[in-house]
């Protein structure tokens, strides 16, 4: 049976290093230790020992601020991308241009990490591992939707934001994961010019409608 902890227990330790961590900066080092290593090794390959050794804190200290590698994932997870969320997707009204500039937004943030090896890595976790597989899905598509929230019902809300992410987790996939060419050497101004039409025509156009079979 899992332990309760009280208000009365304390974090071990958060000294690995020559210099001791106040525990609010030992917690913030842990969750920016972790994102990187998510999205460098995937979600699968890193340990709570692996995040402790790059946070320079006690192993028994992420345990403590986490109760599950999975709550941490989505945390980290959730600091490294909420930047690129609120810079893809603005506040305010939706105008042609909109998609264009998504892609230029999206394409520079990747680019800035590892050349889109972390896009890779995030890809992999979100299809391939189970319980923290479906978490990860369901944690980037409340980020999308959120972005959206208000400007139509809820089901337009999907469809428009299901059919924009075709394109944008394709790009990415296309451009980081398999390399393929020319899209993997293009520049991001080239492919927005390109694509960002496509998601205006999602996001201002008619509302997708799919036939019966």
């Amino acid at each position: 049976m899992e332990r309760q902890r009280s208000e009365f227990d304390h974090p071990p330790d958060v000294a690995r290093g020559r210099r001791k961590k106040s525990a609010r900066s030992a917690r913030l080092d842990i969750v920016h230790a972790a994102g990187s290593l998510f999205l460098k090794r995937g979600l699968s390959e890193v340990t709570v020992r692996g995040i402790a050794r790059e946070a320079r804190v006690d192993p028994g200290l992420v345990l403590y601020y986490f109760r599950s590698k999975e709550d941490l994932a989505l945390e980290a997870l959730g600091a490294t991308i909420q930047p690129l969320m609120a810079g893809v997707f603005q506040a305010g009204p939706i105008r042609r241009g909109a998609g264009a500039a998504a892609v230029l937004r999206f394409l520079r943030f990747w680019d800035a990490h590892s050349r889109g090896s972390a896009f890779a890595g995030l890809f992999h976790s979100a299809a391939t591992e189970g319980r923290l597989g479906v978490a990860v899905r369901g944690f980037v598509i409340s980020q999308i939707e959120s972005q959206f929230a208000g400007r139509w019902g809820r089901e337009e809300l999907k469809t428009r934001v299901g059919f924009f992410m075709t394109q944008m987790i394709g790009l990415g996939a296309v451009r980081y994961l398999f390399r393929i060419e020319p899209i993997a050497s293009a520049s991001p101004e080239n492919l927005a010019k390109i694509i960002g039409p496509t998601l205006d025509q999602y996001l201002l156009g008619r509302t997708p409608r799919f036939c019966s079979p």
